[in-house]
């Protein structure tokens, strides 16, 4: 709610207008001022925003929701209408109107030149019956916002499970 939308429930609520102005920090001439513009009803822009809103409504749906500001004012452009990239961000922003993107990706294994791969020993046997057989490692990121951390683990497959961490 506004500051003005405040005055005036004030106002309706039977306090005078000056005092709810100076409460709320507001000049009592900007408050009737507002007032005014409201009971003119939706400017000429306001109309035009309105309508550009809806086709871009439209155009969002059409692109399955793909599109986000480049491509939308580029197809606003392609029919027939001049529109500023930065208009059409405000009203994308304020309608909650959003592209979507692809998340960027971590490479984080690395062949060597020729393609090496390490060879599965264990050939996908995972119960090798005897501790000290045969080991499993692993190794994994997390992203902190400062760096990137390496989390490693190796685990003996052969131990029991009661002799596992959990």
């Amino acid at each position: 709610m506004s500051r003005y939308a405040c005055v005036d429930a004030q106002e309706a609520a039977g306090f005078p207008v000056r005092m709810a102005c100076a409460v709320l920090g507001v000049s009592s001439s900007g408050f009737y001022d507002w007032r005014a513009r409201k009971q003119a009803g939706p400017t000429a822009r306001q109309v035009a925003d309105d309508q550009l809103v809806e086709l871009m409504r439209e155009v969002h749906a059409a692109s399955d929701g793909n599109y986000g500001v480049p491509r939308m004012v580029r197809e606003l452009r392609r029919a027939g209408l001049r529109v500023n990239h930065k208009k059409v961000r405000r009203l994308m922003r304020r309608h909650g109107l959003a592209g979507r993107f692809r998340a960027r990706t971590v490479r984080t294994t690395l062949h060597g030149e020729h393609g090496y791969v390490i060879p599965d020993l264990v050939g996908r046997r995972f119960e090798p019956g005897e501790p000290d057989r045969a080991w499993c490692q692993d190794i994994t990121y997390i992203a902190t916002g400062e760096v990137w951390l390496d989390l490693a683990s190796v685990l003996d497959i052969g131990s029991p499970p009661s002799c596992r961490l959990p």
